[in-house]
């Protein structure tokens, strides 16, 4: 818990330390260090983030867990490379709207990286585990019966009214017609681990050492790198070759063009909001670059319970002086976006279009300049999720606002902050998200599923926003659906507890005679494989 605006330590060692432990359950002995000399490693640069905290796939969901659980294990449906559903562990996957059922076929012969076999138990479980854990996720809260199923006192081991798993086959009904089902198993949350893995009194991951099911296992690491080696078994991974040796790195955004981090076989992977305008046109000009659809943002939560917050009027004026001092870091002022929408969905509002119902904050200002000075705000950062621009203009708004300590407090894992953040101990915390341009509704429902993400729990509560999310989740004349989702837009922004303020494109880069592939662009990132050449 924050002891002050400086950085909380045990210190940085603690947290390597806590990774390295991790790290061991996968690793054995911890080895040497690759050389990154080694022409048959290829480096991928991670610059969002730090190393991971977690192995557990219901921590996958983490920007810092998500590409090492991408690396060691699979999931029931992966994107493939050229944008398709395919898997490596089912035989066949199927969805019938009309009779509302999902079918698994679990493939045989396959195995965890310890030699025992991947069953149709361990598939099942990766589900039932997601379910018992997050009953209000899409696709998962239209299974047949699982409010029943959930409210027993020892859920796994049974099976929901609507799940049916004979031989190898995984059966799922659900009680409504879904968009885009399948899609909802190629999250990292669904990873797959041996049944005998968890237990199934309460939900937990039992073993020590937790075999993996995916395509790399860790060879070595250190406190700033993780070594990847293929697995035997996967000589190409869906068709296609892949790297055999795959060395994580983490380095600070800048370090992109200000240092020779990519040099040889490497691969940066960033988004373009860690980066100014210019700077953005000066790694376009000396790198190979392939970005994403532009179908993530960057936001801020408030707490509305925590003075001087609690006023709607104070936490919408609070952030459109955020919105201004940022823009004004940045070499365009058209970058500045307060639409959880982006121009590629349905729904989409300028900034300008969405504050011309605010128009009177200009009256509220002396009201709630008053509040920020009886009440400090606090405003918060992890070590592992740092932004220069975004710290810049926080300070700035606080200092336009009145108040004299404007530095932030810094905890070093996530789950700090959102305790400090839910116990009113920060006022603001900052996120980083998207939504899947084929299926945005769904992935705002999945934003916004109770239980999911705990800094969100005002939106979860909030009954007239799931309200509105599910009515555009159901079945609706496509005619009905963009002033709706116009209308849900406008709802989240007039709130001011969820605030965007810059939609972002991830991107791919590499030196012009590197190896950076074609790789799906209809997912929020690729897999760190599928950014290498074969």
């Amino acid at each position: 818990m924050a002891k002050s605006s400086k950085l909380i330590r045990n210190s940085g060692r603690y947290f390597f330390a806590h990774v390295a432990l991790l790290f061991s359950m996968f690793s054995g002995s911890a080895g040497t260090m690759a050389a990154t000399t080694d022409l048959k490693l290829a480096r991928y640069i991670i610059t969002e983030t730090k190393g991971p905290n977690s192995f557990d796939p219901l921590d996958a969901d983490a920007t810092q867990n998500l590409p090492v659980a991408r690396m060691i294990y699979l999931t029931p449906i992966e994107t493939s490379f050229d944008d398709r559903l395919a898997s490596t562990v089912l035989e066949k996957f199927n969805y019938d709207p009309v009779q509302k059922k999902i079918q698994f076929v679990v493939k045989s012969g396959l195995k965890f990286s310890d030699g025992s076999p991947i069953t149709t138990q361990d598939v099942l479980l990766a589900i039932l585990r997601m379910a018992w854990k997050r009953p209000d996720f899409p696709v998962i809260k239209e299974i047949v019966g699982i409010k029943q199923w959930v409210a027993q006192s020892k859920p796994l081991k049974t099976l929901p009214e609507g799940i049916i798993s004979n031989g190898s086959l995984i059966s799922i009904s659900l009680d409504k017609t879904v968009h885009h089902p399948l899609f909802r198993f190629t999250l990292e949350l669904f990873s797959i681990i041996p049944s005998r893995c968890i237990n199934l009194e309460d939900g937990t991951v039992s073993c020590k050492e937790i075999p993996t099911s995916g395509y790399y296992q860790i060879e070595s690491k250190n406190d700033s790198s993780i070594v990847f080696k293929k697995r035997e078994e996967f000589p190409k991974i869906l068709d296609r070759k892949a790297p055999d040796r795959i060395q994580f790195e983490y380095h600070e955004p800048k370090e992109i063009f200000t240092s020779k981090v990519l040099e040889g076989s490497s691969v940066a992977a960033s988004n373009d909001g860690l980066f100014t305008y210019d700077e953005m046109e000066k790694i376009n000009s000396q790198y190979l670059v392939r970005s994403l659809p532009r179908s993530r943002f960057f936001g801020f939560g408030i707490n509305p319970t925590a003075k001087p917050f609690t006023s709607k009027i104070c936490r919408q004026y609070f952030a459109q002086v955020f919105r201004k001092s940022y823009g004004k870091l940045l070499s365009h002022a058209g970058d500045i976006e307060g639409s959880i929408f982006t121009k590629i969905v349905t729904g989409y509002l300028s900034l300008d279009e969405l504050e011309k119902a605010n128009l009177s904050l200009e009256s509220a200002k002396k009201r709630c300049l008053s509040e920020y000075k009886a009440n400090p705000i606090r405003w918060s950062a992890t070590s592992a999720f740092r932004d220069a621009n975004y710290e810049a203009a926080m300070k700035n708004t606080l200092a336009e606002l009145g108040q004299t300590d404007s530095d932030p407090v810094i905890f070093e894992t996530r789950q700090q902050q959102d305790e400090a953040f839910l116990g009113q101990k920060v006022h603001i915390a900052r996120f980083a998200t998207g939504l899947w341009p084929l299926d945005p509704l769904g992935d705002l429902q999945m934003l916004f599923t109770p239980g999911l993400h705990k800094t969100l729990v005002f939106q979860q509560k909030d009954t007239a926003l799931q309200d509105k999310i599910t009515h555009l989740r159901s079945e609706l004349p496509p005619s009905d659906r963009p002033n709706l989702a116009k209308d849900l837009n406008r709802y989240i922004f007039d709130d001011a507890t969820f605030n965007v303020y810059r939609h972002i494109s991830r991107f791919y880069v590499s030196t012009k005679s590197g190896q950076l592939s074609n790789f799906p662009t209809s997912v929020g990132s690729a897999a760190p494989w599928q950014v290498f050449e074969p």
